[in-house]
């Protein structure tokens, strides 16, 4: 299970300022990631914390002022993507083993695989 939401007013969180969070289901330990993001664009977290459950993490947002409704639901991850995509976005060459370098991966567009560089992403 993934959920993500926008948040109408910023919020700050470790000196981040926030715009979107999105809760990640970790199987099979059933624990979950709360990923935050400077930005309502799809992309790479700026920040993450752990927690035991989606519950944990669902009562961490609400001390911050995030309300508990209205949580965009969306696909699990496609195997060896990250997790804090919307988008299947993986590393290139990690479903294979290969490692390409810190800066090439990729985005499946619904057919292919598209290389691209994160200096270069929106």
């Amino acid at each position: 299970m993934r959920k993500y939401k926008l948040l109408e007013n910023v919020i700050t969180h470790r000196r981040l300022p926030v715009k979107k969070v999105m809760i990640c289901e970790i199987k099979p330990t059933l624990s979950a990631v709360l990923y935050f993001y400077e930005t309502k664009k799809d992309g790479f977290a700026s920040d993450s914390q752990h927690f035991d459950s989606v519950e944990q993490a669902e009562l961490y947002c609400e001390s911050l002022g995030i309300s508990n409704s209205e949580w965009i639901e969306i696909a699990d991850c496609m195997d060896y993507c990250n997790l804090d995509w919307i988008a299947p976005v993986r590393r290139k060459g990690r479903n294979i083993g290969e490692y390409y370098g810190d800066g090439v991966w990729e985005k499946f567009d619904g057919t292919n695989w598209i290389e691209f560089n994160i200096d270069t992403a929106e």
